[in-house]
């Protein structure tokens, strides 16, 4: 599995967690650029990234889970002052929360860097 040999990477120190968690968020392809004559690849080609389409759809939720987090703690934080023994989630958590927010947010598709390739063949199909 490959999840499993990505978090082997991670724990040996070879993956660092951004780096993971661009290969788990995004697709990568490769286009290759094909001689009209000798229908040969020519060069190394392209590498695309598309973003999975889960992380489209998760990362919304995810802003709003975690300002709602960051308004509790907040509130927990001032009630403290009150009731002790209430509990707040610890400030290396949020850091590393707003972290991993920040880095999906940084998660670039490619896809429309070649949108052009798609009107072309577009044009050519149709």
């Amino acid at each position: 599995m490959t999840w499993v040999s990505d978090l082997q990477e991670v724990f040996s120190g070879s993956l660092t967690m951004p780096e993971l968690i661009k290969r788990v968020t995004n697709r990568h392809f490769r286009l290759n650029l094909v001689c009209e004559h000798c229908m040969r690849p020519v060069g190394d080609g392209y590498t695309i990234e598309k973003r999975e389409e889960w992380t489209v759809k998760l990362l919304p939720a995810l802003k709003v889970s975690f300002q709602v987090a960051r308004v509790y703690n907040l509130a927990a934080g001032l009630g403290r002052f009150m009731f002790p023994v209430l509990p707040v989630i610890p400030p290396d958590l949020m850091d590393a929360g707003g972290s991993l927010l920040q880095s999906l947010k940084g998660v670039k598709s490619s896809v429309e860097d070649f949108a052009c390739i798609r009107t072309e063949l577009g044009k050519v199909a149709g």
